[in-house]
């Protein structure tokens, strides 16, 4: 969801308290300006049959870890939007993949960073076989074997 504000369109995401449970809505600069507003954010690990792990390295131009590895997919959750939904949608942007059956969520933690707080939904899927994708952005991407 998105509310007119300014001459501009700006995004709108749920808040939420300590259990995830929606207690409100407010702007994205609204919760990213020190407010610490807790706000939800789904992460998508993509595991390979074999059980590897795809990484991409955010672009340096990033706010948040620029430059650093990360999980392929991840973003804000729309107003109304659930995990699983959000997660969809975050794959379709920056990997061009529909049609993807998300797994399970895997865990979910608060995390406070220096100008907002979010809490952290980490969910999984399994790459189909023959699947092809391509990051959006032009990042580094790889695939790591874990133990």
């Amino acid at each position: 969801m998105h509310r007119y504000q300014e001459n501009v369109f700006e995004e709108i995401f749920p808040i939420v308290d300590p259990n995830g449970e929606v207690i409100g809505s407010a702007s994205r600069t609204e919760c990213h300006n020190h407010t610490f507003i807790l706000h939800p954010v789904v992460h998508l690990h993509i595991f390979s049959s074999d059980g590897a792990l795809y990484l991409q390295k955010r672009v340096k131009t990033k706010k948040i870890q620029p430059g650093k590895w990360d999980t392929a997919v991840g973003g804000h959750l729309a107003l109304g939007e659930d995990f699983e939904t959000g997660a969809k949608r975050e794959l379709a942007e920056e990997l061009a993949m529909e049609n993807v059956y998300i797994l399970d969520e895997i865990f979910c933690l608060t995390h406070a960073y220096p100008d907002k707080t979010v809490r952290l939904h980490f969910m999984r899927t399994l790459l189909p076989e023959g699947a092809s994708f391509a990051p959006c952005e032009g990042q580094q991407v790889r695939w790591v074997s874990l133990p």
